[in-house]
């Protein structure tokens, strides 16, 4: 009995005096390919990871903030995704140790209200891990560094080119002939002939143009009433000619017959 109970007592001295395996704080340690963002531009974070066992998976993203203040914004580039920081921790990116690379791709989130315009702002990588309980830790974060963020350029508006309009040049106007006005055309019309007087549509108001066609049918008219007075004087002249043969004759015949009865 003695001796179980010194077995039992030199068991549990040495258990717990014996210095037992401590295990390293999980941390992250992080740099940046540049120390400037203007705009949409990506900022490239490289880790340096300590106390994490391989084969591990992690959550991970990325935070921009300003000093003193936990409204924390960014992106982080999942895949082909960009993960906003305020998202589920669920949708964050999640990564192997031994198989990462140990690189982060994040941005800036203009329209997040963690941005309060451009100037200095503090970077670091918060990471979540699996417990011995299987849960999920809290969040923990890396050491930070300083960032300068500038907004976008202003997208300027495009002058409208202006297109200019063809000139058309007038077809000009025809200008009408100036009917010459003879001596007879003009007494014809101081005699009231008909003849109308027609306004030429030329450059020269006062120009006019004779219409003739009235004077036309009445000479036409004069020449066809001489004829038929010439032929009616001929068969007038003709009639007589007749007329007096027939009656010269028949006095000619008549005495002729006389003539021949007095006669033995």
């Amino acid at each position: 009995m003695f001796k179980r109970t010194l077995c039992v007592f030199v068991f549990a001295l040495v258990f717990f005096l014996l210095p037992r395996p401590a295990h390293a704080a999980r941390s992250l340690a992080i740099s940046a390919d540049k120390n400037v963002l203007s705009g949409d531009e990506e900022l490239t974070i490289t880790t340096v990871i300590s106390g994490f066992t391989s084969g591990e998976t992690i959550t991970v993203k990325g935070a921009f903030y300003q000093d003193g203040s936990t409204n924390y914004f960014g992106f982080t580039k999942s895949g082909d995704n960009w993960i906003k920081n305020g998202d589920p921790t669920a949708s964050q990116r999640k990564v192997i140790i031994g198989d990462w690379d140990g690189k982060l791709t994040v941005k800036s989130d203009f329209g997040d209200s963690g941005f309060i315009g451009e100037g200095e702002y503090k970077f670091k990588v918060g990471f979540y891990y699996t417990t011995t309980g299987g849960n999920l830790s809290s969040v923990n974060w890396s050491d930070f560094i300083t960032i300068q963020i500038n907004q976008p350029d202003p997208t300027p508006t495009p002058i409208p080119t202006l297109t200019p309009t063809p000139k058309v040049s007038p077809t000009p106007t025809p200008k009408a002939a100036n009917t010459p006005v003879s001596a007879k055309n003009s007494q014809n019309n101081s005699s009231g002939s008909g003849e109308v007087l027609t306004q030429e549509t030329s450059d020269n108001p006062n120009s006019f143009a004779l219409d003739l066609s009235g004077d036309s049918q009445d000479e036409g008219k004069v020449e066809s009433e001489k004829s038929s007075n010439k032929i009616g004087a001929i068969f007038l002249v003709l009639g007589g000619l007749l007329l007096f043969g027939a009656v010269g004759f028949r006095f000619w015949k008549a005495k002729h017959s006389k003539k021949v009865q007095t006669e033995p």
